[in-house]
């Protein structure tokens, strides 16, 4: 196998993010700073998940999902980027954080970025969100598994990335 790299021309590149064309045909989209982060599954003390909906530009419509936020820096783990973002996005602190093996690529022929998902067990909302500017996040009443289990297989949740997550969570459950 040829381990050369292929040929990348920068189509486009902002502060946050670069698109590139690869092999004359082929377009990325990625991330400057890092290309991983954490996808959170915020379980409360009494077993139940809390979801959140947020307006999401490229489906243009609120979308149910899980809180997720991606690594600052190339170091940070990610129980980091899952403590900052559940208090960021729902106001949330866990007693237990849990680094699963479950890796999600929401568009792999698209984009390296990617994020580990991460279990938040014992979630208390404890103050306000801390929203980054041009966020709309509504926090919603927590869910028990056999309700999340009915939205996903309705379609209510529609987010790649939530939809791996707590599918594979209730995987973990069933097995349990």
């Amino acid at each position: 196998m040829d381990s050369t790299p292929p040929e990348e021309k920068t189509l486009y590149k902002d502060a946050f993010l670069s698109v590139k064309q690869t092999q004359g045909r082929f377009v990325t989209i990625d991330r400057n700073k890092t290309q991983t982060g954490a996808i959170c599954i915020p379980v409360t003390p009494d077993n139940k998940i809390i979801l959140i909906k947020e307006f999401r530009i490229g489906a243009n419509k609120e979308l149910l999902s899980v809180v997720k936020g991606a690594c600052d820096y190339i170091d940070e783990s990610p129980i980091d980027v899952c403590i900052r973002e559940l208090s960021e996005e729902i106001g949330a602190i866990a007693s237990d954080y849990e680094i699963t093996p479950m890796n999600v690529f929401g568009l792999p022929s698209l984009s390296k970025t990617n994020g580990r998902v991460v279990i938040a067990r014992g979630c208390e909302i404890t103050s306000q969100q801390h929203l980054e500017d041009g966020e709309k996040i509504k926090t919603l009443p927590p869910f028990s598994i056999d309700e999340v289990r009915r939205m996903l297989l309705a379609g209510d949740i529609e987010d790649a990335e939530s939809v791996s997550a707590l599918s594979y969570y209730l995987l973990l459950a069933s097995n349990s």
